[in-house]
């Protein structure tokens, strides 16, 4: 018996798909100008929030100010200026208050995109008050003279990042003070990034046609997903990821270097080979999917009538998330996924009961988060349909300049 081939669209999906795409890819563009043309905010109550003492504020330059003494006229109490640095969702803002000796008298936060429970668990840890007090000629260097708060690495990294800039900027322009060296960070090339590149070879090996050991190897390579992406160190690729892109945020690739690989990988694999290796093969949330379905003996049922519900469910889910986080400027504002609430055991009610769900049908259900509700298949199978067409045009191209 022939193996059954998977069903090919004809020329008018394929048009329908493509038109669609166009459209779709318009108004992402719309969106991401709309957003950049929001009116900034208003940085006023910040400024007088990290020092209420000053009777008034003067603009010196950009977004740096001097506050004036209440009590002696003509004499600077503080500068108060603005910084940002990358997060784990998104560039972090925070206006910080610098005595005129150079020492952080206090900060707030202006503006951030970190998930709510991660910034939380900074806050309520009291971080911000462990930076007050530091000066400008310190290093500010995370695990060297501030202790970073477990879980929340790359908030704790963005918050203190942010503060060195906003005092060593306040040191050299309005104070004349001698800096120091600029430190420059070193690259973290630790065990999350060794076992990601080895998932990478894994997966290639796995995939030849002849390789006799493909299901041992992909099993092998989910279980070391789930472990060490997902539970150790708890970060998966998700929707945010994606729209970090989209909106040019570029993390310093010294201490995100896992984002790079991990992101830059996937997409790469996607235009060089056309194949997802990181949904099939060492998606930590796919991975618990399945280990829960070999327990209950899922399989994979057809929705009938609503098939094609099931199709453009997670299309629409995550063109919508997409547009929210363009027109925002804040890559995890729309991120639905519960991948956080199951490996960080973090997160909302709302959060806990889909998890719940999602895991409660997979028992009986094959991957049904990866069928019907993830965000990141649509945008693969996007990224793929624009890659192939790409391809077919420059074919035609090239073969149309040959025969003339």
């Amino acid at each position: 018996m022939s193996k059954k081939q998977p069903e090919q669209p004809n020329n008018s999906s394929r048009r329908i798909d493509r038109v669609l795409a166009l459209v779709a890819l318009a108004a992402m563009i719309w969106v991401w100008i709309l957003g950049g043309l929001r009116s900034e905010e208003n940085l006023l109550p910040f400024i007088e929030e990290v020092q209420p003492e000053a009777i008034r504020f003067e603009r010196i330059e950009g977004e740096t100010f001097a506050g004036w003494d209440q009590q002696v006229e003509g004499e600077i109490v503080c500068y108060v200026t603005t910084a940002t640095a990358d997060g784990y969702g998104g560039q972090l803002k925070v206006a910080v208050a610098i005595s005129p000796q150079g020492r952080v008298q206090a900060l707030t936060i202006v503006d951030h995109k970190e998930t709510k429970s991660y910034l939380n668990r900074v806050l309520n840890q009291e971080f911000l008050e462990t930076l007050e007090g530091k000066s400008y000629d310190e290093p500010f260097v995370l695990d060297q003279d501030v202790a970073a708060i477990s879980g929340a690495t790359y908030t704790s990294r963005a918050l203190t990042e942010s503060v060195r800039k906003a005092v060593r900027r306040v040191a050299l322009n309005q104070l004349a003070l001698k800096l120091t060296a600029e430190y420059i960070p070193k690259t973290k090339f630790g065990v999350p990034e060794m076992v990601l590149l080895a998932l990478y070879v894994i997966s290639f090996v796995g995939l030849y046609n002849r390789f006799k050991y493909k299901r041992a190897a992909r099993w092998v390579s989910m279980l070391a997903g789930l472990a060490v992406l997902g539970f150790w160190y708890n970060s998966p690729l998700t929707l945010a990821f994606v729209n970090k892109l989209l909106l040019g945020y570029w993390p310093e690739w010294q201490n995100h270097l896992y984002w790079y690989l991990l992101t830059g990988g996937v997409l790469l694999v996607l235009i060089v080979d056309n194949k997802n290796h990181y949904c099939d093969w060492f998606c930590p949330f796919g991975a618990a999917q399945e280990c829960l379905g070999v327990i209950g003996g899922a399989g994979v049922h057809s929705l009938g009538v609503f098939r094609g519900l099931g199709r453009w469910m997670p299309r629409l889910l995550a063109f919508s998330a997409i547009l929210l986080a363009l027109f925002f400027r804040n890559p995890g504002l729309s991120s639905y996924e519960v991948f956080g609430t199951l490996f960080s055991f973090l997160g909302s009610s709302y959060q806990f009961a889909l998890l719940g769900l999602v895991m409660t049908v997979a028992l009986f259900v094959k991957r049904p988060w990866c069928s019907y509700l993830c965000p990141l298949r649509p945008v693969v199978d996007y990224i793929k349909l624009m890659r192939n067409w790409l391809i077919e045009l420059w074919r035609k191209l090239t073969a149309k300049s040959i025969s003339l």
